[in-house]
């Protein structure tokens, strides 16, 4: 009786390690599926440092991260240099936002935020994007080191 008992505690634990190594495969796979937009808006709910991870190995796969992402994710800081997407994984979905072509496939929008607004400029190029800036204003955190024109 007591191998019997071994062996279906042994069979319970291979179904529990096979289901969460499915349900593993299924996130990965429902990140991918996901539209762009949106993994940058939800990154800024989880809470799970692994569950951010993946929206990030995500994100980097597709090329929507820049270095000044990276280096002010924890910070929650966006300054110019940042992406779009990484302004949406920092502050979540603005509170508005207006948009103006500028020139054909070239787009100016304002996201307005409760402390301060940023400008993006994004130039299209079929289909990928091929520039994407923030600019902040009002209250935007100082640079990490001084401004040097002379580099």
């Amino acid at each position: 009786m007591t191998g019997q008992n071994l062996s279906l505690y042994a069979l319970m634990i291979g179904a529990l390690s096979f289901t969460s190594a499915s349900q593993a495969a299924d996130t990965k796979q429902s990140l991918e599926d996901q539209q762009t937009l949106k993994l940058c808006v939800d990154y800024n709910g989880l809470t799970s440092d692994e569950d951010r991870q993946a929206y990030i190995k995500e994100l980097d796969r597709r090329g929507q991260l820049s270095v000044k992402d990276h280096e002010n994710l924890k910070t929650h800081h966006v300054v110019n240099g940042s992406t779009m997407c990484g302004m949406y994984m920092m502050m979540g979905k603005p509170l508005a936002e207006e948009g103006k072509q500028l020139r054909p496939m070239v787009y100016k929008v304002v996201h307005v935020y409760p402390k301060n607004y940023y400008v993006t400029q994004v130039a299209w190029s079929s289909p990928l994007m091929t520039a994407n800036r923030v600019n902040c204003h009002r209250n935007c955190p100082k640079p990490n080191r001084p401004f040097n024109r002379h580099q």
